[in-house]
């Protein structure tokens, strides 16, 4: 298992992408964004966990005026070979 935080600045997008192996939780830090998991689009806040099942393609945009911040757990840890930009 890995954490790690990730900032995604007003107005970007994370790029859509999968974990061939991996499981994610996002946990909202601060902000608000919307959040993709295969082509369902979600609002979230913060204090929200968002489960990412292995092999779902995802990425977050920020809807807000500050940086979104994001606590990012994978289980197995991350690796940069179990990701695949789509």
């Amino acid at each position: 298992m890995s954490f790690a935080e990730a900032t995604v600045y007003p107005g970007d997008t994370t790029e859509l992408h999968i974990h061939k192996k991996a499981d994610e939780i996002y946990f909202i830090l601060v902000g608000k964004g919307i959040m993709e998991i295969e082509g369902k689009r979600s609002l979230v806040k913060k204090e929200d966990s968002i489960f990412i099942p292995a092999k779902n393609k995802h990425r977050i945009k920020n809807i807000g005026k500050t940086a979104l911040k994001i606590l990012c757990s994978s289980s197995p840890s991350y690796s940069h070979k179990d990701t695949s930009l789509i």
